[in-house]
């Protein structure tokens, strides 16, 4: 009689690559995980001086609109770029950059003014055009998460499922380059 016992599902080596995809999981996994914790505290450079600083920070205090709960993201706005006015001032090489959340909630904010005529729109472009620049750059480092993060989920689905996509040897190869140029940099430092 056949043995009908119920074993832990394990993964299966269905094509000699089990152990190179596990690898790889682990590998982005650290690598998701570093990209995390830098994005947590990432500043994103806007370009703009103190003064162009003081405009946001008036923008914030005086013409952002909001509604309900939208009151804590103004106060935090505008405590945030206080500080950051205040350092400037402080330091006057200092650089005006932002974190990841707060360039957000500028850009909100920004997003739901009205004016009218050309001066309006003129004042308003300056302070947009900047916020919209730094916002690319934080947009792109998103970009570069989600891809990690579809990476290892094609790769875990592999190992769980036992096959493999029609891309996956082509993000192995690219993988395992991009985790051998890591480790020489490594052994470099």
């Amino acid at each position: 009689m056949k043995d009908l016992t119920v074993t832990k599902n394990e993964p299966i080596d269905f094509d000699g690559k089990l152990q190179k995809r596990q690898e790889l999981v682990k590998f982005l996994e650290n690598k998701l995980s570093n990209l995390v914790a830098e994005l947590e505290t990432k500043e994103y450079p806007v370009n703009g001086d103190v003064s162009f600083a003081e405009g946001i920070l008036e923008f914030i205090e005086t013409k952002a609109e909001w509604k309900f709960t939208e009151a804590m993201g103004i106060i935090e706005s505008k405590n945030q770029l206080s500080d950051i006015v205040s350092k400037m001032h402080a330091d006057k090489d200092a650089q005006f950059a932002v974190n990841n959340l707060l360039l957000e909630a500028i850009y909100y904010f920004l997003t739901k003014a009205t004016g009218t005529g050309v001066k309006d729109a003129e004042s308003y472009y300056r302070l947009l055009r900047p916020i919209l620049d730094a916002l690319g750059q934080a947009k792109n480092d998103r970009e570069i998460k989600n891809q990690i993060e579809k990476d290892l989920g094609t790769l875990q689905s592999a190992i769980d499922n036992g096959a493999a996509s029609e891309l996956e040897d082509e993000m192995i190869a690219e993988m395992e380059l991009e985790m051998e140029a890591d480790l020489n940099i490594v052994s470099l430092n």
